[in-house]
């Protein structure tokens, strides 16, 4: 038998369920008492939620639940294993996903409590971003 994880993040956003397996990144929109289920279960232990749930939940519903789940399973779309190998591929070009310029280091209000030492970002030479440091941001992104 495989040695099941549960590496899963459950959370509710207004009147919905959902749960997070992270590590393979997938959501998967569930009901309230899938939520109960995955409290419980961990793809080998039917017998507890039956012996937790079976007084206020149809055991015949709870099984078609635990059948879908041990599907999700089995597809590693549930409990996934951690992968502990990354491919890493010389001579392409990285993806960039995000790039994030400081436009301005330097800050008129000077409020004592701020993060960024009254404007001076602890000791950074006030300044603006150079013409010539925005020209080669852009023409980075352009060449990615």
């Amino acid at each position: 038998m495989l040695e099941l994880k549960p590496m899963i993040h459950k959370f509710r956003m207004k009147d919905n369920y959902y749960c997070l397996d992270v590590n393979s990144g997938i959501i998967h929109v569930i009901d309230e008492l899938i939520d109960k289920v995955l409290d419980i279960y961990d793809g080998t232990n039917r017998d507890a939620v039956h012996a937790a749930l079976d007084s206020s939940q149809d055991p015949v519903e709870l099984n078609e639940i635990m059948d879908e789940l041990d599907e999700l399973i089995a597809a590693e779309q549930l409990f996934a294993p951690m992968s502990t190998e990354f491919k890493l591929v010389v001579g392409e070009k990285p993806i960039v996903k995000a790039l994030c310029l400081n436009i301005a280091h330097d800050c008129n209000l000077a409020c004592k409590y701020c993060f960024a030492s009254q404007g001076d970002y602890g000791g950074v030479k006030r300044e603006l971003m150079s013409f010539d440091v925005a020209k080669r941001a852009v023409d980075f992104l352009i060449q990615m």
